[in-house]
C-alpha cells in the first residue's frame, strides 16, 4: 500500500480515549499532510478538536460501537452494514485500519474498498505488512512506529501538536483574568481518570493545595476536570475548609487554552496529562497502572512504584504528598 497518494483515504482509529488519539496524532497527521484523509474515530476521542484547522466537519466518520460498554448503532450485523454504507459513501479508494478488529476490516470490504491495510485481523488479505499477534498488546506508542518501519514508511518528520485556536486562547486568558490568576503563575490538578485505581484520594490533592497555599503562595492551585468529575472537586473543597482552590470545568477547546497557559501540571494518568505534556506544560504523572509515559520530555515521574507493581490494586498510594510537593518546588 502506497502511504500517500491523490486518491481518497479512509483512516480507522476507534479508541475511545482522548490520550488515544493523541498518541496517534503525529502518524495521522502525516497522513493528513500526504492524503485526502477520511477519519473514522468516536467522539469521545476528541479528533475534531485534537486535529482542528487539518480536517472539517464533512472529513469525520463518527463511529457507534463499542464506547465504554454502551452498544450503539454500528454495533451487531446491522451496524456493521450501516458503518460500510457510510464508508462507501466517502468514495475512500484505500482504507487504513490502525486496530486490531476483524470487524472495521470487513466494513471496509463490504464498502467496495479494494486497497485495505492495517494492524492485522486474523485474516491474510492486507495490503501492507501486518503486525504480529504478539503486537497487540503492545502500547500505540510503540505499536505505530513499529507498523510503520515494518512497511518502510517514512516516519512522521513533526512530533506532538495540539492546537489552540485565538478564540479559546481569549477565552482562557478572560477567565484567568475573571480569576485574578496571572498566566503561567497556575499548577493544574488533574484530579480524575477513568479507572478508580488510577485516582489519587482527595484527602491527599487536598493535602497538596493546602501545603502549596502555604509554601508557595505565587503559584495558584486550578482543580480541572470534566463534568464527571466534579464530586471529586467537592470532595477535595469541602476538605480545604476556607481556603478553597481554583476550578475550570469549562468546555474542552477552552479547557485546553487554559492548560496551555499553566506554569505545570499534577495528576492522574488520564488524557488532560498527556495533553499538558504534548503543550509544553511540566506535567507530573501519577502512574500506577502502567509505567509512566517519557514519549514528551515535559511529562515527568517519581520512581516510588517498583516496576513489577504497576497494575496492582492500591499502588497509587505509593506517592506521598510531600514527594510530590517536591517536585513542584523543584520544577515550578
Amino acid at each position: 500500500m502506497q502511504i500517500s497518494g491523490d486518491d481518497k483515504l479512509l483512516v480507522v482509529q476507534p479508541l475511545v480515549g482522548i490520550g488515544d488519539m493523541v498518541w496517534h496524532k503525529p502518524w495521522i497527521d502525516q497522513l493528513i499532510a500526504t492524503n485526502d484523509v477520511v477519519l473514522a474515530v468516536k467522539k469521545s476521542s476528541r479528533a475534531q478538536d485534537l486535529f482542528r484547522g487539518q480536517l472539517s466537519e464533512k472529513d469525520f466518520i463518527w463511529i457507534e460501537r463499542k464506547i465504554r460498554g454502551k452498544k450503539g448503532r454500528h454495533d451487531g450485523v446491522l451496524g456493521q452494514w450501516r458503518l460500510a454504507q457510510q464508508f462507501r459513501q466517502t468514495g475512500a479508494k484505500r482504507a487504513l485500519i490502525l486496530h486490531h478488529s476483524q470487524s472495521y476490516h470487513r466494513a471496509a470490504k463490504l464498502a467496495g474498498i479494494k486497497t485495505i491495510a492495517g494492524f492485522g485481523y486474523g485474516e491474510g488479505n492486507s495490503s501492507a505488512v501486518m503486525l504480529e499477534p504478539s503486537d497487540k498488546s503492545i502500547h500505540s506508542l510503540e505499536k505505530l512506529p513499529k507498523f510503520w518501519a515494518l512497511n518502510g514508511w517514512p516516519a512522521p518528520q513533526q512530533g506532538w501538536h495540539i492546537p489552540i485556536e485565538k478564540q479559546d486562547q481569549g477565552s482562557a486568558a478572560a477567565w484567568l483574568d475573571e480569576q485574578n490568576i496571572p498566566p503561567h503563575q497556575f499548577l493544574v490538578l488533574g484530579v480524575g481518570a477513568m479507572h478508580p485505581e488510577r485516582i489519587w484520594p482527595a484527602e491527599r490533592f487536598a493535602a497538596l493545595i493546602a501545603l502549596i497555599q502555604q509554601q508557595r503562595p505565587d503559584l495558584t492551585p486550578v482543580i480541572m476536570g470534566g463534568p464527571d468529575e466534579k464530586p471529586i472537586a467537592d470532595d477535595i473543597q469541602n476538605r480545604l475548609g476556607d481556603h478553597k482552590a481554583k476550578e475550570v470545568f469549562l468546555p474542552f477547546k477552552e479547557a485546553m487554552a487554559v492548560l496551555s497557559m499553566a506554569g505545570g501540571y499534577v495528576g492522574n494518568d488520564t488524557s488532560l496529562l498527556n495533553i499538558a505534556g504534548v503543550l509544553g506544560v511540566p506535567s507530573l504523572g501519577l502512574f500506577s497502572q502502567s509505567p509512566p509515559l517519557t514519549y514528551v520530555k515535559d511529562l515527568h515521574h517519581l520512581d516510588v512504584i517498583p516496576q513489577g507493581d504497576y497494575g496492582k490494586d492500591g499502588v497509587i498510594l505509593n506517592y506521598a504528598v510531600d514527594d510530590v510537593l517536591a517536585w513542584v518546588i523543584a520544577h515550578l
